[in-house]
């Protein structure tokens, strides 16, 4: 039975969605973190008309192209609202292009700006869905509306799915920001279309060590410190011939910390799957992340690049990764967001 559109809840609305890092070496299309730098979104519904501004970095669009009005589009259609005005002012802190999850962000906060103007009618599963229609990856939107660290995956009747965990509070994550853009598109274009078995095989390992290790659950008895000589820099690998399959991480490089917990951090960042592809098209990256990782530091492409996250342990390990940054770096202590994606309403 069909229903006459009717017109949202006369309101301003204010969203915060939070900076991401998707991938995390192994998690390739599947992991997620949440950090602490922030867009906000205000939206207040209008007679007519679309106005956009916008602080910060943005692709330049004002109509109804703009990612954000798209999104809160999308979510007031699938409400049932009916055409109106509207005003948008984004602030955006997250840098564009970067692999920071600029524009799951932005598709997130659309889509609760939607939800709220209709009372709150789409639940948080419905913008999830909603969300990963639009964007295409499930690992990127999950941190951005649940916060933390997350595993995201599609079931096999397709419909995304998540699960998050707090990290440790002792994880310090940095972010090392260059000056250009890369293109996901052009970054995953880069890809093989097949891997080799043996690859695959290790990936589901550091994978699965990953989420171990971020679940804070490690102790000397769970992980003998004797078993963790971390081989990446010198292990032979089945990909492409004579490179080894991350830069650093040689054996023997210096730790900070608690060994158990940072030990199989590093050893859970390795990565065969698209990491050793992406990296000789950004060789400024590829040679600080080799820096971190010889330094016996965390490190990973954030999202596709070329942006770099340390997952330093404690403000000692933060300090050693700022160190290995670089002039070709902005570098930013950011901690983890644990909230997610936060919306206020206000009625007017």
């Amino acid at each position: 039975m069909s229903r006459a559109p009717r017109a949202p809840v006369p309101a301003r609305v204010s969203v915060r969605v939070p900076a991401t890092s998707a991938n995390l070496g192994p998690g390739f299309d599947a992991c997620g973190l949440a950090l602490g730098l922030y867009d906000d979104l205000t939206v207040v519904v209008t007679e007519s008309g679309l106005s956009i501004d916008v602080t910060g970095e943005d692709d330049g669009t004002r109509d109804e192209s703009h990612l954000v009005a798209r999104a809160l589009r999308a979510g007031l259609d699938a409400l049932g609202l009916g055409p109106t005005g509207l005003s948008l002012t984004c602030i955006n802190r997250i840098p564009h292009g970067r692999g920071l999850g600029s524009s799951a962000a932005a598709i997130v906060a659309g889509l609760l700006a939607a939800s709220a103007l209709g009372g709150g009618h789409l639940s948080t599963a419905d913008v999830f869905a909603l969300a990963c229609q639009i964007e295409g990856h499930p690992d990127n939107i999950a941190p951005v509306l649940y916060g933390g660290f997350t595993v995201a995956w599609y079931d096999n009747g397709g419909r995304p799915q998540a699960v998050r965990i707090d990290p440790p509070d002792d994880l310090q994550p940095v972010v090392f920001i260059p000056a250009h853009r890369q293109l996901t598109s052009v970054a995953r274009a880069v890809l093989p279309a097949n891997v080799p078995h043996v690859d695959a095989a290790v990936n589901a390992g550091r994978a699965a060590l990953l989420a171990v290790a971020m679940s804070g659950t490690l102790s000397p008895e769970t992980l003998p410190a004797q078993t963790l000589g971390i081989q990446a820099g010198g292990q032979e690998w089945a990909g492409r011939p004579g490179e080894s399959h991350l830069p650093g991480g040689q054996p023997g490089a210096s730790r900070l910390g608690t060994a158990s917990w940072l030990d199989a951090l590093v050893a859970a960042t390795d990565d065969r799957l698209h990491q050793p592809y992406r990296l000789p098209s950004m060789p400024e990256t590829r040679d600080l992340l080799g820096r971190l990782r010889a330094a016996g530091l965390a490190a990973v492409l954030s999202g596709s690049g070329p942006t770099v996250l340390a997952l330093a342990v404690g403000a000692e390990q933060a300090e050693a990764a700022r160190a290995c940054g670089g002039d070709s770096f902005t570098v930013f202590n950011l901690p983890v967001d644990r909230n997610g994606a936060r919306v206020e309403l206000v009625a007017g």
